[in-house]
């Protein structure tokens, strides 16, 4: 009788290399159950004399980033190998519980295999590196900012620089001298007129 069983957690599903799992992460069974790191790539029947992992009994599935396992329903020895089902995951991606594929104590061979690994390089506005899975500089038009992200160069200021604003003072509109020497001439008419006292009859 198991006394210390436990469920699952997160951090059982980590590491460099995919993991196969006796019990679903919520299993109270799940620290009690067999697990399978698979360290090299390749093809692998259940219930195998060279394996320590039983057949239809796996339930749970790790797959780090740059790996795709494929799970089939027969062992290569079945002659129904060919024919049978097939579920394939690529990774990164965490199957806490295959029943939700319906696929619980199913399994009787697995295939693991190395990927190259796809990153959207135009989503960070930078460009693709030589290496598959990174990416370069920020394209044309972008710049880091703090958090090392690329941005707009209009949203990013230069580190440690304060942004200046000038302040324009508007200029009165010049005036044409004739125009001006025209209106003095005119009011000095109008103030003449209005001392000089008007002649009664």
């Amino acid at each position: 009788m198991k006394l210390f069983g436990a469920q699952g957690n997160d951090s059982n599903f980590s590491g460099e290399h995919p993991i196969l799992f006796e019990h679903s992460i919520e299993d109270e069974n799940f620290t009690e159950g067999w697990t399978k790191t698979f360290r090299e790539t390749g093809a692998y029947d259940f219930n195998n004399s060279n394996y320590t992992f039983p057949n239809d009994e796996a339930s749970a599935l790790y797959v780090p980033e740059g790996f795709k396992v494929t799970l089939h329903e027969h062992t290569t020895y079945d002659p129904s190998f060919e024919d049978g089902a097939t579920k394939e995951y690529v990774g990164p991606i965490n199957v806490k519980s295959l029943a939700d594929d319906g696929i619980n104590d199913w399994t009787s061979h697995i295939k693991v295999e190395k990927v190259e690994i796809v990153r959207d390089c135009t989503g960070e506005n930078r460009a693709t590196a030589d290496k598959p899975g990174d990416c370069g500089d920020c394209i044309e038009g972008f710049a880091e900012d703090d958090a090392g992200d690329c941005q707009p160069l209009l949203d990013v200021a230069p580190m440690g620089s304060q942004t200046t604003q000038t302040t324009q003072v508007s200029q009165p509109p010049k005036m044409n001298p004739i125009l001006m020497i025209l209106g003095i001439a005119a009011f000095g008419m109008v103030a003449y007129t209005s001392m000089t006292p008007s002649s009664s009859k």
